[in-house]
């Protein structure tokens, strides 16, 4: 079921940017949160960043 999940969120990633950019958002500010180094949530959002 875990599986079906991650595959519909990645389609819907790809599929509408502005979900893509929401959930970036939403890992930058959870990484925030719990004190992960702000250049490596950064790094990860440029990475995607293709989508």
């Amino acid at each position: 079921m875990a599986g079906w999940a991650f595959i519909v969120l990645l389609v819907l990633m790809i599929a509408v940017p502005a979900f893509g950019q929401a959930f970036w958002g939403v890992v930058a500010l959870l990484a925030k949160m719990v004190g992960v180094p702000l250049w490596l949530s950064a790094e990860g959002y440029r990475q995607f960043k293709f989508w």
